[in-house]
């Protein structure tokens, strides 16, 4: 697990982008609360992308497990 340091460099790092993206989008002419609807709708995206990933790549774990335990 990364440490709380680091950890916190990089929410800090990703917090400042995440909120330069909002201001250029707003000053783009795109209302504030559509822009935070607009962001939520790309994290939750991304959020299913990666549980997705994470999900499947634990079926096949488990599916070479369960084949090396047959054999």
């Amino acid at each position: 697990m990364a440490s709380i340091e680091l950890t916190s460099d990089c929410r800090e790092a990703v917090s400042q982008a995440f909120l330069d993206l909002a201001e250029k989008t707003v000053l783009a002419g795109m209302p504030e609360g559509d822009v935070a609807l607009l962001l939520l709708d790309l994290a939750e995206a991304y959020l299913m992308k990666v549980s997705g990933e994470i999900i499947a790549e634990g079926a096949i774990q488990s599916q070479v497990i369960h084949d090396r335990l047959k054999n």
